[in-house]
């Protein structure tokens, strides 16, 4: 083979590369307009040759039905192409329709797999999702403490469903020592990164707070909100 030739396929690579990655923020910028139809256009040819992150984004068009008719099996298996190539937010959502059988048959056990593998790649959903497994004793024995170390993972990334979930845990004294002042602080940033559930149960414990307690968590929830703006 000749040098040539060799040189001309590498330029022909780059340029082909080069459209493909132009191709995708073209779909970015049309699917965050809610032009779905363009992002369909520029997304479903990188899909088919392999490009992850089209991949996923056609599975979500097809699981909430933007720009495409809504259908599960479609969205299932964009998903399941993506999370091949250990795409977190994938393995999540395949995760999710194990767990609410959503187009497949529901498994728990299945889903906890998934998971896993999301948590594991440090994607806050899916830390939280195997945690809630866990708490609940669903596909995986029933065990407190490894529930809180995962809401506890997905709190520290700012997801407040986990931050509510930790508050239930310190109220409750589930896989940790009962503490209400860490309850209240962690219903209070839940609430204060918009989980409005969060409000009802922390009222309730805001009663059973002695005032030094109240000041003590608030201070301790100020403190935590401050450090994650840094």
């Amino acid at each position: 083979m000749s040098r040539k030739f060799v040189a001309l396929l590498s330029l022909l690579f780059i340029l082909g590369s080069c459209v493909a990655t132009g191709n995708y923020q073209r779909g970015l910028d049309a699917y965050n307009q809610n032009d779905y139809s363009t992002a369909l256009l520029e997304w479903k040819t990188l899909a088919e040759q392999g490009n992850r992150k089209a991949q996923f984004f056609l599975g979500q068009m097809y699981f909430k039905g933007l720009g495409v008719s809504k259908n599960i099996k479609n969205a299932f298996k964009w998903f399941s192409l993506a999370a091949e190539q250990d795409d977190s937010v994938a393995l999540n959502n395949l995760g999710v329709m194990y767990d609410k059988g959503l187009g497949v048959l529901q498994d728990f056990k299945i889903a906890s797999n998934y998971f896993e593998l999301s948590a594991e790649r440090g994607y806050a959903l899916g830390q939280n999702n195997l945690g809630k497994l866990y708490y609940f004793g669903r596909g995986v024995p029933r065990d407190f403490k490894k529930a809180f170390k995962l809401f506890e993972l997905a709190a520290k990334n700012e997801f407040a469903n986990a931050q509510y979930n930790l508050g239930v845990m310190y109220e409750k004294g589930h896989g940790v020592k009962r503490d209400l002042v860490q309850s209240y602080k962690w219903y209070d940033i839940a609430f204060s990164l918009g989980y409005r559930d969060a409000l009802k149960r922390m009222v309730n414990v805001k009663r059973r707070l002695t005032h030094p307690q109240l000041v003590k968590a608030e201070q301790l929830s100020f403190g935590w909100l401050l450090n994650s703006l840094k």
